[in-house]
């Protein structure tokens, strides 16, 4: 498939075994000077490689899963199965500070019914059609950035942790290259998974921690259903915990806007 690719969008004519054995070589390579870094981070001899400060720097944590096969037993796909990996994505932003919540309230997106039964896997059969208007779905609006969202400048990298320790995304060293201590704000992104918060806890302990808001929302919309009662009462206990969570305390609109 490497080598199709290559033929097609680069019209380079190169075997598939090639491909491989440079993929293992430019690989190695790569993980050596990964090693070299953390190794020097370890012993905090890493220096910054970027000169200026970043005034905003964020660190997103997320895993994912990926499929290893035995190694040593020759051609083919030995053995195989899936494994966790952990990726960080390292970037630079930025954007002002606000003396108040400049979104107190939740996006519209997610009280949307539509919308959220989607993203909470929910069927979306199980909602209530109330009104004509809720009898067709409408396609959730997209606003327009908003001038107090940060905007990303710079991705600086993303680690990828495979069969290692926590110290493997925190210890690489990417972020003290990135300089992202210095920056005056600082931010650590993950879901509710314990191992995402050891990481923060040993590597980046002074970054404010933020959880990822839609997680939170999939077990909210999860719980108000699981609490029983009609559908729109399920659908408004959900709203209310949106809004608490969005930090309004507000009871959100259901989807119909009643």
């Amino acid at each position: 498939m490497a080598a199709k690719t290559l033929r097609l969008l680069a019209e380079v004519s190169i075997s598939g075994r090639h491909v491989g054995r440079l993929t293992e070589t430019i690989g190695a390579e790569l993980a050596a000077r990964r090693d070299e870094h953390a190794e020097a981070h370890r012993r905090r001899q890493l220096d910054a490689q970027v000169p200026n400060v970043p005034s905003v720097v964020a660190v997103e944590v997320d895993g994912g899963r990926y499929q290893r096969r035995a190694e040593g037993q020759g051609c083919g796909a030995r053995d195989p199965h899936w494994r966790e990996d952990k990726v960080a994505c390292l970037v630079t932003l930025e954007g002002p500070t606000c003396e108040t919540d400049p979104q107190p309230e939740p996006p519209e997106c997610f009280l949307d019914r539509k919308h959220v039964g989607n993203m909470t896997q929910c069927s979306a059969t199980c909602e209530p059609t109330i009104g004509s208007a809720s009898a067709e779905s409408k396609a959730v609006a997209q606003p327009d950035a908003h001038a107090w969202q940060p905007e990303r400048l710079v991705h600086v990298r993303g680690d990828d942790a495979r069969q290692r320790s926590v110290r493997s995304i925190g210890g690489c060293g990417s972020a003290a290259r990135g300089n992202f201590g210095a920056a005056s704000r600082r931010a650590f992104v993950g879901d509710g998974q314990a191992y995402n918060w050891a990481i923060q806890t040993r590597w980046f302990a002074e970054y404010v921690p933020v959880v990822d808001f839609i997680h939170v929302l999939s077990y909210a919309r999860q719980a108000a259903r699981a609490t029983g009662g009609s559908d729109a009462e399920q659908w408004d206990r959900y709203a209310l915990d949106a809004g608490v969570l969005a930090g309004s305390g507000v009871r959100g609109t259901r989807g119909d806007g009643s």
